[in-house]
């Protein structure tokens, strides 16, 4: 199973592609597919069952940075996962982690029916409504390091959340206006290790529009090809850096900040009303 189909398809935008991939090298595209953001149009998240069951925890209590945190307020998640077709196989497999058997990246590497057994099973950060409903509510209710199955449409997921985050997704387009005019744009090394603006409008729309901002970082949608690599690597942007993204009204932002954040993002928001907010 290629690893996208975990997403679900929301949000349509006018783009060539969505943002709805975890691994963009990892997913098998057919010729009519060269763009490295999947599309799952195909995707149906109807009438699949929410049953889990909790195996154990690998830990004696979950992290003490979200032992005060609600479910309510995580924001995103990080975890691993191994999708195998059997409730008996899931459960036999949870038994082998966390008896010390097997670890679960091996597991993974072995037995899983998902491309990222490729990566452990490594899903990278996801944020909230962008995957598959039953196993997305697991993820975000369940301990910190603490195994567990669970069904979905898909199969039965073997799950280990390994991190969540409470960090807030966007930012009002008042506070960032307050943050913006408090620095000196001019100035690169008094903010670089901080935080850093991306603007992910087309350079021709920025051109016809005559609104820009300094010290923003343009990485248009449509020239991908030419910044995915690089953006994978780290060397496009810091991924453990507060990253701020621009667009024209936000909804281009927004959606960017999730493939962000799949990508290893920590600290990722949307600028709220974009531009035009910024301007009016």
């Amino acid at each position: 199973m290629n690893c996208s189909s975990l997403f679900v398809p929301h949000c349509r935008i006018p783009f060539p592609f969505q943002f709805h991939v975890i691994s963009p090298s990892k997913c098998h595209l057919s010729p009519t597919q060269s763009s490295p953001f999947h599309s799952l149009a195909s995707l149906s998240t109807r009438n699949h069952s929410s049953k889990a069951f909790i195996v154990c925890s690998t830990s004696s209590s979950s992290s003490p940075n979200h032992s005060q945190s609600t479910s309510d307020s995580i924001t995103a998640c990080r975890a691993k996962h191994i999708l195998v077709s059997t409730q008996e196989l899931a459960e036999q497999l949870c038994v082998m982690i966390v008896s010390g058997e097997r670890t679960f990246s091996e597991l993974a590497e072995s037995v899983s029916e998902c491309d990222s057994k490729q990566n452990g099973g490594d899903l990278g950060w996801f944020r909230k409504g962008t995957m598959v409903k039953g196993f997305e509510s697991m993820c975000f209710n369940a301990n910190l390091n603490q195994v567990f199955t669970q069904k979905s449409e898909l199969g039965w997921h073997v799950a280990l959340v390994t991190d969540k985050s409470c960090e807030q997704l966007s930012i009002s387009s008042k506070d960032f206006k307050s943050l913006y005019e408090s620095r000196n744009w001019d100035d690169k090394s008094s903010f670089s290790e901080e935080i850093q603006l991306v603007d992910v409008r087309e350079l021709e729309e920025i051109q016809n529009d005559g609104r820009s901002l300094k010290g923003f970082v343009n990485v248009p949608i449509s020239a991908h090809m030419e910044w995915i690599e690089a953006l994978r690597s780290g060397s496009l942007l810091n991924k453990d850096v507060e990253t701020l993204v621009l667009c024209k009204s936000g909804a281009r932002a927004q959606q960017m900040c999730v493939f962000f954040a799949q990508q290893g993002f920590r600290n990722v928001k949307h600028i709220e009303g974009g531009i035009d907010a910024y301007y009016s």
